[in-house]
């Protein structure tokens, strides 16, 4: 079944991407939305697919309390690219070695999402999907991640997972659409790009 899932999704992922028709569906109402900005720090973020007793999985991580942005919160690996990096392909492995321990190869290469714009960290961020072979032995931390996350994407984009929330600001209040996952929420970027790669895997199943 899981080599059938990515047969099906390298298909869809030669399709035009939704970007954002995905996207607006997980946007919070206080943020804006802008395609192209020339001066945010180009970034890569990864999403590892992974079989687990034949079914499709992948990997979220809770980012180290420690981190300068988006510290706390759920988020694929990933982050900014450098000086030796040649692409941004190369951020996404080179990141994802950093965060989680897991080696990715060019031959693990899936295909990639629609960029995306996190105007408040000034980020642009490329996302990219990648397969291993099995589920990965991962450290029980390292220094940017607190807490690593194996999910099953049936059950993670599910009607019955999907939630909102309200925040509070700066004195002032905003919802946003969220996915729950293990007692937490997943929302902001990491969840306007899986509500992308969701929108692909739903057109195909």
């Amino acid at each position: 079944m899981f080599e059938l899932f990515l047969e099906k999704l390298r298909i869809g992922l030669e399709k035009p991407l939704p970007g954002f028709k995905a996207h607006k569906s997980m946007i919070p109402d206080n943020r804006e939305y802008k395609l192209t900005d020339e001066n945010y720090t180009k970034s890569a973020v990864n999403i590892i697919l992974y079989p687990n007793n034949g079914l499709e999985n992948f990997i979220l991580t809770k980012r180290s309390s420690k981190m300068s942005h988006h510290s706390g919160q759920i988020s694929l690996p990933g982050g900014k690219k450098d000086a030796v990096d040649k692409d941004l392909w190369e951020t996404a492995k080179r990141e994802t070695l950093e965060e989680t321990n897991i080696v990715i190869k060019d031959e693990n290469y899936l295909g990639k999402l629609s960029p995306l714009l996190i105007p408040v960290s000034k980020f642009n961020v490329q996302p990219f999907i990648s397969v291993i072979d099995k589920k990965p032995d991962t450290p029980a931390r390292t220094n940017e991640v607190e807490k690593f996350f194996f999910v099953n994407i049936s059950d993670f984009f599910s009607v019955d997972n999907f939630s909102k929330k309200t925040f509070f600001f700066n004195g002032k209040s905003f919802i946003t659409p969220c996915y729950k996952l293990e007692g937490e929420i997943v929302w902001g970027a990491t969840a306007m790009i899986l509500a992308e790669f969701s929108q692909i895997i739903l057109e195909f199943a």
